[in-house]
């Protein structure tokens, strides 16, 4: 009883510490993406976990193209999958976190220019947090510009008009991944990169292992020679 005690908290811990690395890689490009995306400000649910399964796909996307230069064939198999559900989750956590230090911040009287924020982390958090009230950075306005684009795509595609109010087509749209298919797709993409470049890496080592093969080979044989001349020299 007591080992299966042990054993659950052991497992417990090993979870927890592998949740904080994962937070702790995908912090800032987790922020950044929720600030171009703003899942949790799409028009309905379904386009909200469908915009939060973007940005899990582009974290994905990211986390692989860091293993394109390993040098260790089991790091692609490390990384984790993330899901739209668990990103959501960890931001939310994240934006409660900061929300309470900003709130002891204003009791507190500290000058509103931003609050003394200068860790860029923090700066995204305290702009997402304006845009929950009335303020809109530059950022976060061409979020919306770029949320407006798009449902202006979606529902009058024949004749949709950019932030500017010239008009255009829905062919625009159609040159970024907006939609979660083409995320996918280029997910897939990158993944057959990554797994092409592994392979070239493994035959190129199963070149130079049989090469050294054919080396030993050679030195067996030139070695057997010498021992039959030996022998027949009666040495």
């Amino acid at each position: 009883m007591m080992k299966a005690v042990y054993n659950s908290k052991k497992k417990s811990s090993f979870y927890k510490k592998e949740r904080e690395r994962i937070e702790s890689r995908i912090d800032e490009p987790m922020l950044e993406l929720v600030l171009q995306y703003l899942p949790h400000h799409q028009p309905t649910e379904q386009d909200q976990l469908e915009t939060w399964e973007m940005v899990a796909i582009d974290l994905n996307n990211y986390q692989l193209s860091k293993t394109l230069n390993t040098t260790r064939d089991d790091e692609i198999d490390e990384v984790p999958t993330l899901t739209g559900l668990y990103i959501k989750e960890i931001y939310q956590a994240r934006q409660d976190k900061f929300d309470e230090i900003l709130l002891q911040k204003k009791f507190m009287g500290t000058q509103a220019v931003k609050y003394g924020f200068t860790k860029k982390t923090d700066l995204i958090l305290y702009e997402l947090n304006e845009l929950n009230g009335c303020g809109v950075e530059l950022l976060a306005k061409v979020s919306l510009e770029n949320l407006e684009n798009r449902l202006r795509a979606r529902y009058f595609p024949k004749s949709a008009h950019t932030a500017n109010g010239t008009e255009t087509t829905e062919e625009v749209y159609k040159d970024t991944p907006t939609s979660l298919q083409e995320h996918k797709d280029n997910l897939q993409k990158l993944k057959l990169e990554i797994y092409e470049q592994e392979l070239s890496k493994k035959n190129k080592r199963i070149s130079q292992m049989e090469n050294e093969n054919k080396k030993l080979l050679d030195l067996n044989h030139d070695l057997l020679l010498e021992l039959q001349e030996l022998r027949e020299k009666g040495v």
